[in-house]
């Protein structure tokens, strides 16, 4: 069995969009921005995300003066020591990488029959389906806010975060 891999550029993405129908402005629908933050919340300055069991490590750390996020990434998660944390930075403009908001959704990975190969390992890919709901988290001006996700197949558009009482979750903006 060989594997491949597909190409595409930009450009070509874009034609196919138009040509679907698909080139105009996406709506936003389902989700709803506040200044204000919604009440419920619980202290979250740091949020840690443990992708690979202590091999791939990401925190979002909160700073207050500009009420953002600030990605650190891991620079040598197979260090002795643990991970060293350093900040993200983006390449194009040599600043670190913020968020108003940051959103952790729980969905199911499915494994899938895709088969890529890097450095001479085989792995096999995962489907990871975005529809119906499940358990999330909702990072905003320094709080933490529990939710659940939801988003119906055949409606499509983006998912919805809700409280306890179903009413959608606003987030802040920028």
């Amino acid at each position: 069995v060989s594997a491949s891999k597909l190409f595409t550029s930009p450009p070509a993405v874009w034609a196919l969009a138009e040509k679907l129908g698909l080139g105009g402005e996406q709506s936003l629908g389902g989700f709803v921005f506040d200044e204000a933050p919604p009440a419920g919340g619980e202290p979250a300055t740091t949020i840690h995300i443990d992708w690979l069991r202590n091999y791939t490590i990401t925190e979002w750390r909160y700073d207050a003066a500009t009420r953002t996020y600030s990605r650190w990434i891991d620079s040598d998660a197979t260090s002795a020591t643990g991970p060293n944390l350093v900040p993200h930075i983006d390449t194009a403009n040599n600043q670190a990488l913020t968020a108003s908001d940051v959103v952790a959704l729980v969905v199911p990975h499915t494994a899938s029959n895709i088969r890529e190969e890097e450095g001479g390992k085989v792995y096999y890919s995962y489907d990871i389906p975005l529809t119906g709901s499940g358990q999330a988290w909702l990072f905003r001006d320094g709080q933490r806010y529990e939710a659940t996700w939801s988003r119906d197949a055949q409606e499509g558009g983006l998912p919805r975060l809700l409280d306890a009482s179903g009413q959608v979750i606003a987030y802040r903006p920028g």
